[in-house]
């Protein structure tokens, strides 16, 4: 069945991303990694008892410099990077995109012309994105028109 589809529709062969975007989506999910560990050991913090009260306070301070130098390094490593720059920059010119959300979005899709076009894209993210047309945007939706719209998770 595979065959017969390649057959027919000649898609195009599949290669890996370049280093330089694998690294970027490495250090993306290493952050998102960081910022849940530290999530958790607040959360831990609010019902400790008191003997561990301090070293979960430790673990909380060395979480947030670890988030603040990966931050730091996801930045420089676009900066250091034609491409990852420009459709950063691209990205950025949307309104409502600012640094957080393109590097994010840049580090499932380090190609901001083909984000949202595939699948998986949406699902990586954790953003819905869709193309409204003008009727679409006059158009007041009701509460059941979201609902039903949504991608279901």
């Amino acid at each position: 069945m595979i065959a017969r589809y390649c057959a027919l529709h000649t898609p195009a062969l599949w290669s890996p991303a370049p280093l330089s975007e694998r690294q970027l989506t490495a250090l993306v999910r290493y952050l998102s990694n960081l910022e849940e560990m530290k999530r958790m050991q607040e959360n831990r913090q609010l019902v400790a008892d008191e003997v561990i009260r301090s070293s979960l306070t430790n673990i909380i301070a060395y979480l947030k410099q670890q988030i603040k130098e990966t931050k730091q390094k996801i930045r420089t490593h676009i900066d250091n990077n034609h491409n990852l720059k420009k459709n950063k920059q691209l990205l950025e010119s949307i309104p409502g995109i600012g640094e957080i959300v393109s590097s994010s979005l840049l580090g499932i899709s380090a190609d901001a012309t083909t984000i949202g076009t595939r699948p998986l894209d949406n699902v990586g993210c954790g953003y819905y994105l869709r193309h409204l047309n003008s009727a679409e945007v006059l158009t007041p939706l009701s509460r059941a028109t979201l609902d039903s719209e949504s991608p279901g998770w």
